[in-house]
């Protein structure tokens, strides 16, 4: 998977993006956003994308061993930054899958420029709360015991990425993705409280993949989101915590290119429209 590195004009960014699949593929390509286990976890599902689209996947600052950008510090700033790219690469129009913090990022874009997006699928998506402002709507996993948070985001923790891996190297680079994702989802914790009000503005269709032994949130909140989208379907992933991606890579690539066969009329009556 070839990597590259784009300069861009929101902060002086650089951003790492990887392009795979077909370029020749006149459909609009599938963007991909990792969730806070670093970018390697969604390799299996951008495989199997690439397999019939052509796929960007975008590394976020701080996850790529280089430090983050200086003033992107919430997922708000990140969807600037990557609808900025997206600018940047010409491309108008694309499908867009995000997982955990970058379900996040993908919504918050979704929001601010909709008509861009032709689809939207999120994996076990974090950044709304429906609950009360003091009730809690996420367990702790920033802080907590390393073994509390792996019972917490997995449903088998042999297959957590990061278990067994002491090198010094994998310290290291595992405790820069915790501090950068502590940094992008710290307060308020795990969600933008302006979020619930504005996912109605998305009009694309919406899939909503869930583990069904994710214990991060409690299994209604998965419905409560799928609730705010005009076009949206949820989808249980069985035996997954927190990451389906990582836990059943097979079954969850299998429900977006479902997903997103089922709804190829619909965006084909869509190309050329006008996107401003």
């Amino acid at each position: 998977m070839h990597s590259d590195r784009r300069k861009l004009r929101a902060w002086g960014a650089e951003v790492t993006i990887a392009d795979t699949g077909s370029t020749a593929d006149p459909t609009p390509p599938v963007v991909v956003l990792h969730g806070e286990e670093g970018p390697d976890t969604v390799r299996a599902l951008v495989d199997r994308l690439s397999e019939s689209s052509r796929v960007l996947t975008i590394t976020h600052p701080g996850f790529d061993r280089r430090g983050r950008v200086p003033g992107v510090d919430r997922p708000q700033e990140l969807a600037y930054l990557y609808l900025d790219l997206l600018d940047d690469l010409g491309i108008v129009e694309c499908s867009l899958v995000g997982a955990s913090l970058g379900a996040w990022v993908a919504l918050e874009a979704a929001v601010m420029e909709p008509r861009r997006f032709t689809s939207l699928t999120v994996i076990s998506p974090v950044g709304a709360k429906f609950n009360g402002r003091t009730d809690r709507s996420f367990a702790e996993v920033l802080v907590a015991a390393p073994d509390t948070i792996r019972d917490t985001l997995y449903a088998d923790g042999e297959l957590d990425p990061w278990r067994g891996r002491m090198s010094t190297e994998d310290v290291i680079e595992r405790a820069e993705y915790r501090e950068s994702f502590m940094h992008y989802v710290w307060e308020p914790y795990l969600h933008n409280p302006r979020l619930p009000g504005l996912l109605p503005r998305i009009t694309a269709p919406v899939l909503v993949i869930a583990g069904d032994e994710d214990g991060l949130v409690d299994q209604d909140y998965y419905e409560s989101l799928a609730n705010c989208f005009p076009d949206a379907q949820l989808e249980r992933v069985a035996g997954a915590g927190h990451y389906p991606e990582i836990e059943k890579p097979t079954e969850t690539a299998e429900l977006i290119t479902k997903f997103s066969a089922g709804n190829a009329p619909a965006l084909a009556a869509t190309a050329g429209r006008d996107t401003q």
